[in-house]
């Protein structure tokens, strides 16, 4: 039964519980809806009459005001449960109390007060019921449960309007009136009552983790200026509340000219009854399939926003046939309008349209609506109809066909206002979304105020006596403060500071009022100039510069065209090509000249960036050969030039289609980052290509620099973001034709094409969650850890780039929303992030990519996500030798590398035969250029047998790779087929290799959470240490300059005690890290490490550590947690 409500109905195992008690709870509203709407509607049309309908709409809204009142209080006071179990008494007492007026048939002015009174409490009870079972399901359901249960628990009451509409004819003989039928719905309310106190008992430990307490306590900021006040700071209730309020009148205008109909055409109670029993249940089982198979598609396909207008739209129609032909048939279609398509439409719709609205305001605007909102239009409704209706008296009264055409005009009003609510559904969600996840921080920079005379003392001395970075600090303050003294104070510390700090308050001193006049500053730029020191003589350039002494010191600064640093050339240099003296001019060129010829690549990076900063565009062809050089650094300066001159008019679009095509093609992904920056400058077709063609670089950082490039395209295409079909047919005449011909995208055809690379990609990424289900069911899974890290790292990488790459097709700023609030977690905000870019409005392909898109963002399993994939797209089944041939043959070398290890540990248990098909394979991967893949394919090599003729001339091939890892294996390799390991040393015995190194450090709870190309990085910067046993690591004080990780042995943490004993505070085993702490200072060890047994260790050293948490911020983050958790055990 489970997997058929799974595969039917798409409900999670976790679940069922909370589906079925729901399910049965919706089941029995709907048996009392059925019945209560018979009774009441049988009564009061065949005993009173419709001609008093609108006297009931206002008695019944000035009922529901008085009811809401005390309703609203209660709401305050209860918890949900105990405010449904309320209500439902409430009924049962009301309901028993009409039955008794029944029986005494008390009447006023002779007219029976019982069915009027029945009328009003069916109305009160179609508006509180569902309110208080949105607030309960809540509390277990969040927005995406909601969105995909929703639909299908409340065909619950389809369910249960058939089965009470089909009961009505065959009770009304057997219980001998219409009335009677009451006590069947008496005892429908006391089951919902056991209902609900079971789901308090029962699904206690399925609560969302947002649901708040028990008790709902309104604060005085909340509730300070009543709803009319809330309306206007939120304009989502203000649409909401105006969308409910012509519906309201818009269905009591219907009610009422179908109710006319009825009672002309059954005069007789019993009859009029057996007619409405009838047509409830088959109209609700017409409802059952629209809510079972049409509501819920219609949402996922159009958003929720959107499916919200189609009630209106089937109202329009059954109005505008009222208007043409009023008549029995007309008005079946308006009553089943008007009752069952609003419940298996309109009521799903609402009932998830209240999850734009924030949590701890819910139930008040629930209160508000379904008692303030709905009287008020009642009221309404029912004074418009005293003056128009047809039958009666009426001080205008209007034909049916005419009466039709104002209710078919209030329709058209409705429609336009589901258009507010749609606009406003998808703001008040990202609102929400960004109040509860974002935690949007706002920092304030103050300035400092007037430095008065005690100030400016605290600053002299601290400028005096204070260190380098104080005195730097200090006197950028000063210079700040405009008083006068400044410059005297300044001027008197530089002689007495060195180095970078002279070279600082040098230049600060250049920015301080009245230095261009005074003469104490030439000699201190004369004595710099000629002072050797790089850093001083090029400080003393920028001051010159600054103060406008140029020209007077451009002797002195010629002589530095002799210097011995790079540095100072070209400083110099850039000084003397801006000089009016043609003689300093071409010295400076003719260096310039010079050092860009040089073998020294140092002095080549300062050329170059000298270049940039002339502003000639026209140098950005003599920069295009710097970009073929083998040195990356001087690639890297020669770009960062041409990007400085680019952005100055006159620029050879040639020129930077050639930069553009030498620098995404790059080794170097850096130079790929800045490469592909450039796209975005120009939509050509050509760099929309090459855009597309980066989007699969193997640099995460490369790839999110594309998209950024991919919205900068779409800005520059058009001026609506968004694109329109105006914008599509005058799209070819908005094209700018370049110099080589091809003209440039418009927005359109960027997102045109964009939303179709985007499904594709997402295809490819749903054949990824395929090959890990594959991985995932093989009973060797051990062997296939790294492979499936690897594949889960590219599942997440390409994942966020989709959903960046959503944000250049549609909403920008809800994606970016979005994206941040899904890295920060949590179930339920992951629910609101996701149905919030659920509810843009999109088409085709991009609607396809939200579709597909949610079940990766969900953190399903990986069967699900195939499943779901299979929904799409053909997906047929692989076997796992298909998928490691997959990996080995990917453009990724370290993918590869990790392929072809999981090969070879793989076919470790495989038949001979089977590893014969492998070995050209790896074979071939061996002589490949990557060393990291050569070192996996010698490994995989050990399913070779010891009997095959070439293995022992294959590994003489590789004994002198130029990889010292690569030839470690083979040497291993080696000796194990002549006959055994005996001739390795201890360290070659239980050396690893880089991927049983990225292996073992994925083990350590500091570095589980990174991905495989960061483990391969830290694998890198690690080296195997070997201690014996007894031998000290290091002693206590000592520097802090590696951080281990044990993998074999014992290692024991020693303390020196005052006393002179060694007190052992722990004893540590594999994997455990150690000195993870002392890393970040430099206090030295609080303790000392020994080996208990011969020990192995990675050790990795501090400063490459460092510099990898800069590069890869998520690193330090699996450090933090785990300092934090050595911090509490300390402390426990």
């Amino acid at each position: 039964m489970t997997k058929l409500l799974k595969r039917a109905f798409n409900i999670q195992q976790e679940e069922l519980l909370v589906f079925s008690v729901f399910f049965f709870f919706y089941f029995l509203i709907g048996v009392q809806f059925s019945i209560g709407l018979t009774v009441s509607e049988a009564l009061f049309l065949s005993e009173v009459g419709p001609g008093f309908l609108p006297y009931m709409y206002i008695f019944n809204a000035l009922m529901i005001i008085f009811i809401s009142t005390f309703y609203s209080s209660l709401t305050e006071k209860l918890s949900i449960p105990a405010m449904f179990k309320t209500v439902l008494v409430f009924f049962i007492v009301l309901i028993f109390g009409i039955k008794l007026l029944i029986f005494a048939d008390f009447r006023a002015y002779a007219m029976p007060i019982a069915f009027p009174l029945l009328h009003t409490l069916f109305v009160m009870f179609t508006n509180m019921l569902p309110n208080n079972f949105r607030a309960l399901y809540g509390q277990y359901l969040d927005v995406l449960q909601s969105k995909r249960l929703v639909p299908i628990i409340l065909t619950g009451g389809r369910y249960g309007g058939i089965l009470g509409g089909l009961a009505i004819p065959l009770l009304i003989p057997i219980l001998g009136s219409v009335s009677n039928l009451l006590y069947v719905w008496i005892g429908a309310i006391v089951v919902s009552v056991g209902v609900v106190q079971y789901a308090e008992w029962r699904l206690k430990d399925h609560m969302i983790d947002d649901a708040g307490p028990k008790k709902r306590k309104t604060t005085k900021a909340a509730s300070k200026g009543g709803n009319l006040a809330l309306m206007k700071t939120n304009r989502y209730v203000c649409a909401f509340a105006l969308f409910s309020f012509i519906v309201v009148i818009l269905r009591s205008f219907q009610d009422f000219q179908y109710s006319l109909v009825f009672r002309e055409v059954f005069p007789d109670r019993a009859q009029l009854a057996s007619f409405l029993g009838y047509f409830t249940a088959i109209g609700s089982a017409f409802s059952l399939l629209v809510q079972t198979f049409i509501t819920p598609r219609i949402i996922k396909r159009l958003g929720l926003g959107t499916a919200n207008l189609l009630y209106p739209l089937t109202t329009i129609i059954g109005l505008a046939g009222m208007a043409i032909s009023p008549g029995f048939y007309s008005a079946v279609f308006l009553r089943f309008n008007n009752k069952n398509l609003q419940e298996s439409i309109r009521n799903a719709i609402n009932a998830l349209l209240y999850n734009a609205v924030s949590p701890s305001i819910r139930a008040r605007v629930g209160a508000f609506v379904a008692g303030q909102v709905v009287a008020v239009a009642s009221i309404v409704s029912g004074v418009a109809l005293l003056i128009i209706k047809p039958t009666g008296l009426a001080l205008f009264p209007l034909s049916p066909g005419q009466l039709a055409l104002i209710s078919l005009f209030i329709a058209f009003a409705y429609l336009a206002t589901g258009f507010f609510v749609r606009r406003e559904y998808g703001a008040a969600l990202r609102r929400m979304l960004e109040e509860r996840n974002l935690g949007l921080f706002r920092y304030a920079k103050e300035g400092f105020g007037p430095v008065d005379d005690e100030s400016m003392e605290i600053l002299r001395k601290n400028i005096r006596e204070g260190d380098d970075d104080l005195c730097v600090f200090t006197a950028q303050m000063m210079a700040e403060s405009g008083r006068s003294e400044t410059y005297q104070i300044i001027l008197e510390e530089i002689p007495r500071r060195k180095g970078e700090a002279a070279a600082e308050l040098l230049k600060i001193l250049a920015r301080v009022p009245g230095a261009e006049e005074g003469e104490k500053m030439r000699p201190l730029l004369e004595e710099y100039l000629t002072c050797g020191e790089p850093v001083l003589q090029c400080a003393a350039m920028d001051a010159a510069e600054t103060i406008g002494l140029t020209e007077e010191t451009a002797e002195l600064v010629h002589e530095n065209l002799e210097s011995g640093s790079p540095e100072v050339r070209a400083r110099a240099v850039e000084l003397l090509v801006r000089s009016d003296d043609l003689f300093w001019l071409a010295n400076g060129l003719q260096t310039l000249h010079r050092m860009l010829n040089e073998e020294d690549a140092a002095a080549r990076v300062c050329a170059l960036r000298c270049m940039g900063e002339l502003q000639n565009p026209r140098f950005i062809k003599r920069l295009i050969p710097y970009l073929h050089q083998n040195e990356e650094k001087v690639r890297e300066a020669a770009l960062e030039a041409i990007e400085v001159l680019a952005m100055n008019q006159g620029v050879d679009e040639e020129n930077m289609e050639e930069v553009i095509r030498m620098t995404t093609s790059d080794e170097s992904a850096a130079i790929r980052r800045r490469g592909v920056r450039q796209l975005g400058n120009n939509g050509s077709r050509e760099n929309f290509e090459r855009a597309l063609t980066a989007l699969a670089d193997v640099d995460f950082l490369v790839r999110r620099e594309v998209v950024e490039s991919l919205k900068n395209m779409k800005r520059k295409g058009t001026l609506s973001l968004e694109g329109s079909g105006m914008l599509s047919f005058l799209a070819p005449l908005l094209f700018r034709s370049a110099k080589n011909g091809s003209r440039e995208m418009s927005a359109q055809e960027i997102v045109d094409a964009l939303s179709g690379f985007a499904v594709e990609h997402l295809k490819e990424v749903y054949d990824v969650i395929k090959h890990l289900h594959v991985i995932e069911c093989r009973e060797n899974a051990s062997a296939f850890t790294m492979l499936k890290k690897a594949l889960e790292d590219v599942v997440e990488e390409r994942k966020l780039v989709l959903l960046e790459l959503l944000g250049v097709i549609g909403d920008e700023k809800t994606v970016d929303t979005v994206s941040e609030s899904l890295a920060r977690g949590g179930s339920s905000s992951r629910a609101i992030a996701i149905e919030t870019l659920s509810n843009f409005s999109s088409t085709g392909n991009t609607r396809l990519l939200i579709l597909a898109l949610e079940p990766l963002l969900l953190g399903r399993s990986t069967a699900d996500k195939v499943s779901e994939g299979r929904k799409l797209w053909e997906m047929p089944e692989q076997s796992i030798d298909e998928v490691l041939t997959t990996y080995m043959n990917s453009g990724n070398a370290w993918l590869q590398a990790i392929a072809v290890d999981a090969a070879g540990k793989h076919l470790q248990s495989e038949a001979e035969g089977a590893a014969a098909e492998w070995r050209a394979q790896f074979k071939a991967r061996a002589a490949e250029g990557d060393a990291y893949l050569r070192e996996a394919a010698v490994a995989a090599l050990k399913i070779i047998g010891k009997d095959e003729e070439d293995v022992e001339a294959f590994l003489r091939t590789m004994e002198n790779d130029e990889s010292q890892q690569v030839r470690l294996q083979v040497r291993r390799e080696f000796l194990r087929y002549e006959g055994s390991g005996e001739n390795l040393s201890r360290q070659e015995k239980i050396m690893l290799s880089t991927i049983e190194k990225a292996l073992f450090l994925k083990g350590v709870g500091m570095f589980e959470a990174m991905s495989a190309d960061q483990l391969k990085i830290l694998s890198n910067i690690s080296r195997e240490i070997q201690i014996e046993e007894g031998k000290v690591l290091f002693e206590q004080g000592d520097p802090c300059d590696y951080l281990y990780v044990i993998v074999d042995g014992e290692i024991e943490i020693i303390l020196d005690q005052e006393n002179g004993e060694a007190k052992t505070l722990a004893s540590l085993g594999p994997p455990t890290s150690f000195g993870e702490i002392a890393l970040f200072g430099d206090e030295g060890r609080s303790a000392g490490a020994r080996a208990s047994k011969d020990t192995s260790l990675l050790g990795i050293e501090k400063e490459p550590l460092l510099e990898l948490i800069y590069e890869h911020p998520t690193i330090s983050i699996a450090i933090i947690g785990q300092l934090a958790g050595i911090i509490r055990s300390q402390n426990e």
